[in-house]
């Protein structure tokens, strides 16, 4: 329940879904997930286990995973998509009983799906004396291509940092 740290109850395994009575709630409840008869590795095997200790890696790992699809995303952003993409339980919205609702790994994954970006090609050109041109094959508006122009040196052959954006049209 500390700031930043995601705090996970457990449900049973029944439907309707209830809170197991093991599990705690309140204002610091985020989100909950299957805490009851899960089977698990015990000394000299594995078994069925229940607990909040058994619930969590349900989050982790969904956390796990978006994390493979972007790992770029911040504790604030993954805390936000699980909340956003969990079962709402209970009274409508993030509640003191199941928090945010039940984690629900397929839609969060899919929200942390970064957003594909176009490939922009372009066709390199000399410019007017003194600069390299480039001029994207793709239009920002029907009226207004986008052109970069970078300083060059003599031979064409060493390309400056800090473009300078200029639009034609």
């Amino acid at each position: 329940r500390d700031p930043g740290v995601i705090a996970v109850g457990a449900i049973q395994n029944t439907t309707p879904y209830t809170v197991a009575s093991f599990s705690q709630d309140g204002v610091s409840l985020d989100i909950v997930a299957p805490g009851m008869n899960i089977y698990s590795t015990t000394i000299g095997g594995g078994g069925s286990m229940s607990g909040t200790s058994m619930a969590t890696p349900f989050v982790a790992g969904t956390v796990a995973l978006m994390k493979s699809v972007d790992p770029t995303l911040t504790p604030a952003e993954v805390g936000s998509m699980l909340a956003a993409t969990a079962a709402d339980l209970g009274v409508a919205g993030r509640d003191n009983t199941y928090g945010y609702g039940l984690v629900r790994a397929d839609a969060a994954v899919a929200a942390a799906e970064p957003v594909p970006h176009t490939a922009i090609s372009t066709d390199v050109a000399a410019g007017p004396a003194g600069w390299y041109r480039t001029a994207p094959r793709i239009t920002l508006a029907a009226d207004m291509p986008s052109v970069t122009y970078y300083r060059w040196d003599g031979g064409g052959t060493q390309v400056y940092a800090d473009p300078i954006i200029a639009s034609e049209g």
